[in-house]
């Protein structure tokens, strides 16, 4: 199990971790101030679907928040496609093995962190990278707008109009179809 500062803040929302499957990235912050060991924080928003539909086809949220966690003393960042949309399909935490170090620093104890951290993309931003320790700065539950939603929805429209079908379903993956169809608009 990874060591988590303040975990149960986000935990105690859901009952559990969770597992930040489509999770929203709405800030991603890298900071080394005053000459500090690096640290990277992510703004993210984290839901968990239940069953149940509403009234018009749409999965409802057993729970939603809104989630800032820190990530200190990082190494190896690798960052890729930050867009003006990014979400995860997957957050991966692990202990690092003997083959994670940085490579500026070399396999001696000044590369070597704790924790090696990689997060997948559904759409937009990709990462990995190692750190010492991880901690949940806050954690509130939240609940999202339908305002909210017809945004991210014109958004994918915009997209589509500019690049075309082909372009986008290449870029998006499955998600583009599931989440397109999933607001009701015919592509």
């Amino acid at each position: 199990m990874i060591e988590i500062d303040n975990e149960a803040l986000l935990s105690n929302l859901f009952g559990h971790w969770p597992d930040f499957h489509d999770a929203e990235i709405f800030a991603l912050v890298f900071a080394a101030r005053d000459h500090s060991a690096p640290a990277i924080d992510i703004e993210v928003e984290v839901a968990e679907m239940s069953s149940e539909v509403d009234e018009r086809g749409f999965y409802r949220d057993r729970q939603r928040a809104r989630a800032m966690i820190r990530f200190h003393n990082v190494a190896r960042v690798r960052l890729t496609d930050f867009l003006d949309q990014n979400v995860m399909s997957s957050l991966e935490l692990a202990h690092c093995t003997s083959d994670d170090y940085d490579e500026f620093f070399g396999k001696g104890p000044e590369g070597r962190r704790k924790f090696k951290v990689q997060w997948e993309s559904a759409i937009g931003s990709q990462a990995d990278f190692l750190c010492d320790s991880i901690e949940v700065l806050s954690a509130a539950a939240f609940a999202r707008t339908t305002q909210r939603t017809l945004h991210l929805t014109s958004t994918f429209r915009m997209r589509l109009r500019r690049n075309g079908d082909a372009v986008v379903a290449a870029e998006l993956g499955r998600y583009a179809d599931s989440r397109l169809t999933r607001y009701g608009h015919a592509v």
